[in-house]
């Protein structure tokens, strides 16, 4: 094990990646990425093509009813999905790749031993879609596109129970779950992006709140869960270490596919890349690439930005080279979770769990110890109640989806007199001067809007309002420094508290602002 100042700054680089934009957020005002979670989106790339999270542990570790044989793959797309059905792409292979390592000291490879991969059919009408399941092993291809009792492998549809298809492969039998669940991440953004103002100087120095804003929770993504036998990744060796990484590949022409997404380590790359086309080259690369002279410019622009935050020569070289090549390590010879164990080099070697909370690690590295947590917990209660839904006790684990944000912690009572409020539409009527807002439901007492630019930044908020109507003047707004308002594109939230005080957040919606 290495001292605790070499730990220390091991861990420092990969807790930067987990907060993602943590990094860059100090060294460049304009830009925003949602951490790994969510790089962009743009035409030639939609959502259902757009990596969340990976997650690689020991089944045991989340069930101690499971088999101490199994692990769990979870590959999560499809960022910010609100409460309704989305689809895998039927033009994307979907993989986690796999090296078999020696020794938990070993530097990752990139070498791919394993690669298992799906692919989607298109929906039918009762909104399934067909899986294609290939385990690729050296030489060996197999695939499967039927359970082991003949049925076809599908996908689970929205509040549907989990289709948990069985599936034979390589002498092993995997079990394959598809559809949507409810994003686990959990991180007070909004309170993010008021301390980086701070910073940046365009506003006051605040602290995290406490409790803090589940800002993701009723967020939904596209579920890969597999279960998958150890003996499976080892083939025909003993092998109890492995480095897992997920890509997403999109169809060119024929059987033709390109490189199109990559992810490992929670946000290495966000966190430290900044320019769209370095970020679109690194999701183009394998790990076996990442030290390598084709991934020069790559290194110089996460060494740049190690440098703005006060790192000298000798330290960034030392950062860079432990985050590289990007992999999670697992060792399944102990209990998983994020750097729960660490290697000679510092790196976490344990894999990730569910509910690891990845940003109060990340906090405490960062800041020295100063600031330890976002004060933000996967169950809540966090600020206004927000949480997320328990875990199921048995496979696939991740919750079903919450409509709206709403909460899985308990909330107050509800009474005949005193309801929960209920949000039924949500209206915004833009003129040339200003913006009304209107929430139509029932046992609503005040709403709150908040509207963001495109780069994140905090241009309006309402605070809570009586009554079900606010109006927002945003010609008035545009002289307001420093993010003042202006024609384009703008996101917002509202949310509607109850007679109850109980908050139900609607999901991010677009705001079209033109004189």
């Amino acid at each position: 094990m290495a001292n605790t100042k070499s730990v220390r700054l091991e861990i420092a680089v990969l807790a930067i990646g987990i907060l993602g934009l943590a990094a860059v957020a100090l060294v460049s005002p304009w830009f925003l990425r949602a951490s790994d979670h969510d790089d962009g989106e743009v035409d030639t790339k939609g959502r259902n093509v757009n990596l969340t999270d990976l997650y690689v542990f020991r089944e045991i570790d989340q069930n101690p009813n499971a088999s101490p044989g199994d692990l769990i793959f979870i590959m999560n797309t499809n960022p910010r999905s609100l409460y309704q059905q989305y689809y895998f792409s039927t033009n994307a292979r979907y993989e986690f790749k796999i090296t078999r390592v020696n020794n938990n000291d070993d530097a990752p490879t990139g070498k791919t031993d394993m690669i298992l991969r799906f692919e989607f059919g298109l929906p039918s009408a009762t909104g399934q879609q067909n899986i294609t399941v290939t385990a690729i092993e050296e030489k060996r291809a197999r695939f499967a596109r039927t359970t082991t009792t003949g049925n076809a492998i599908i996908t689970t549809p929205l509040n549907k129970n989990p289709i948990l298809n069985q599936v034979s492969l390589l002498g092993s039998t995997l079990t394959i779950f598809a559809g949507m669940r409810e994003d686990p991440f959990f991180f007070d953004v909004e309170q993010f992006f008021r301390i980086r103002a701070g910073l940046l100087g365009y506003g006051p120095k605040v602290g995290f709140r406490n409790p803090g804003l589940d800002f993701a929770a009723g967020y939904g993504v596209d579920a890969i869960v597999v279960r998958v036998p150890k003996a499976f990744l080892q083939g025909t060796t003993a092998a109890k270490t492995f480095d897992v990484w997920e890509t997403i590949s999109i169809k060119k022409s024929g059987n033709s596919f390109q490189p199109f997404e990559r992810l490992a380590r929670p946000g290495v790359n966000e966190g430290l890349l900044v320019s769209q086309n370095l970020m679109a080259q690194w999701n183009t690369l394998g790990p076996d690439e990442d030290l390598k002279p084709v991934a020069t410019a790559i290194r110089a622009e996460a060494a740049k930005t190690l440098a703005a935050l006060g790192n000298d020569p000798t330290r960034i070289n030392t950062l860079v080279g432990a985050f590289l090549p990007d992999v999670m390590r697992i060792d399944t010879s102990g209990s998983s979770g994020y750097a729960n164990a660490l290697n000679a080099k510092g790196s976490p070697i344990r894999g990730r769990m569910i509910t690891d909370d990845v940003i109060d690690i990340t906090l405490s590295v960062l800041t020295n110890g100063a600031v330890t947590a976002d004060n933000v917990s996967y169950a809540g209660p966090n600020l206004g109640g927000t949480g997320h839904k328990p875990l199921l006790a048995q496979f696939p684990y991740l919750a079903d989806l919450n409509p709206l944000g709403t909460s899985s912690a308990p909330a107050a009572p509800d009474t005949a007199s005193d309801p929960a409020p209920a949000v039924d539409a949500i209206v915004a009527t833009v003129n040339e001067t200003n913006v009304f807002f209107e929430i139509q439901g029932s046992s609503i007492a005040a709403i709150q809007v908040k509207v963001f630019n495109l780069t994140g930044q905090l241009v309006f908020d309402s605070d809570f309002f009586p009554g079900t109507q606010l109006r927002w003047n945003w010609r008035e707004s545009q002289s307001a420094a420093p993010y003042a308002s202006a024609n384009g594109v703008y996101v917002y939230v509202l949310t509607a508290k109850g007679t109850n005080d109980q908050l139900v957040q609607s999901e991010l919606r677009k705001l079209v602002l033109v004189r």
